[in-house]
């Protein structure tokens, strides 16, 4: 199960940002008007929104700050922004159900809800025991052996000069 780090270290071009609230509202206005507003603008968004740029930068800041920003505590279900002067990716860490045959994909919050209840109900030595470990050491071991921890690409937008030149390829690696 790889961690944020590890994700970082795969890839040679993009940086891995830890971003605070303000670089956060920035990159989300950048999401919203390269890849958002342009797909609002193709569709019936504007006959609800009266100013759709306004909305889905909100939107997307809100988005970005709630997944991204920064926490007083690691997560326990890391996610991650890569960028580069091209684009940027989002990944973020979640459950998968491995014994249904749909292979059920829980959002964070979902798998964090599931994980937390799981972990829980274990008896304090038990809790103990296994405090501080990785997620991925856990789940499929301890609790939850219907699930497995996996990393899902959440985000991936490319500046439209860019486009078709390789770079979603290597935000990506």
């Amino acid at each position: 199960y790889p961690d944020s780090s590890s994700l970082a270290r795969h890839s040679s071009s993009p940086t891995t940002l830890y971003p605070d609230s303000s670089s956060l509202a920035l990159r989300a206005a950048v999401v919203s008007e390269q890849f958002l507003i342009e797909a609002a603008a193709a569709t019936f968004v504007d006959n609800y929104y009266p100013n759709p740029t306004q909305e889905l930068t909100e939107m997307c800041t809100n988005r970005f700050l709630k997944d991204f920003g920064p926490t007083v505590a690691p997560r326990l279900f890391p996610s991650a922004l890569f960028s580069n002067g091209h684009g940027l990716v989002t990944a973020q860490t979640c459950l998968l159900s491995i014994t249904d045959s749909e292979r059920t994909l829980l959002s964070p919050a979902q798998s964090l809800e599931l994980y937390n209840a799981e972990f829980a109900s274990l008896g304090p030595k038990l809790r103990r025991q296994h405090k501080g470990k990785e997620i991925g050491e856990i789940v499929g071991n301890v609790v939850l052996p219907d699930y497995e921890v996996v990393v899902l690409l959440s985000n991936l937008v490319v500046k439209p000069e860019s486009r078709r030149r390789g770079h979603a390829e290597r935000l990506c690696q």
